[in-house]
């Protein structure tokens, strides 16, 4: 009786030591998680250059432009914009093509990594036909300005080389015209420690 209760008494000893050192265990396994967690740093220059520093290795697959761009795309957020940008808009059939895009990034905290233009036509009937494209892979440095950009936009129109004249200008409503803007932007804030 007396050696089992001494091994029952050790035994209980041995499970209240188990358990107690389980937490230990489980922190300090979250605190290394947390070390190289670059999602803890979404939308910063941080995360991004943690997230291509944890995929190096990759690297011998492909190539580390692409780690670096996969990176950024993860980690950039959408950012408010105001943003004064000039363009030249050309219509085609079913293709339109907004070049020399200039510009310039005002934030004093912020990379432009992407852009999304929209451009809407309305022909003389009023009817109106939009679209919208993407700009990745973009790296304007903040009060950094940005030139001869290009981008395409396909949707159906079938009126090729028909003059339209700014929307902004238009005197009465028959007047067919286009409007061309800056729909969103993406980037990442400059976080320095």
């Amino acid at each position: 009786m007396g050696i089992y209760l001494i091994n029952s008494i050790c035994y209980e000893n041995k499970l209240k030591l188990f358990f107690l050192s389980i937490p230990i265990v489980v922190s300090s396994c979250d605190l290394q998680k947390g070390i190289n967690d670059d999602t803890k740093f979404l939308g910063t220059t941080k995360g991004a250059v943690m997230c291509i520093e944890k995929n190096k290795q990759q690297s011998e697959l492909i190539s580390e432009k692409l780690v670096k761009n996969q990176c950024v795309k993860k980690h950039e957020i959408e950012i408010d914009h105001i943003l004064n940008a000039v363009a030249k808009v050309y219509i085609h059939k079913s293709r339109i093509t907004v070049s020399g895009i200039d510009g310039k990034n005002t934030y004093d905290d912020k990379i432009i990594t992407s852009m999304s233009i929209k451009v809407t036509l309305y022909d003389e009937e009023g009817i109106q036909y939009s679209g919208v494209s993407f700009i990745n892979n973009l790296w304007v440095l903040p009060n950094t300005s940005f030139h001869n950009l290009k981008v395409d936009l396909y949707f159906d129109y079938n009126k090729e080389d028909y003059y339209y004249d700014w929307c902004s200008n238009k005197k009465d409503n028959n007047t067919a015209c286009k409007e061309w803007g800056i729909e969103s932007l993406r980037g990442l804030e400059v976080l320095i420690d």
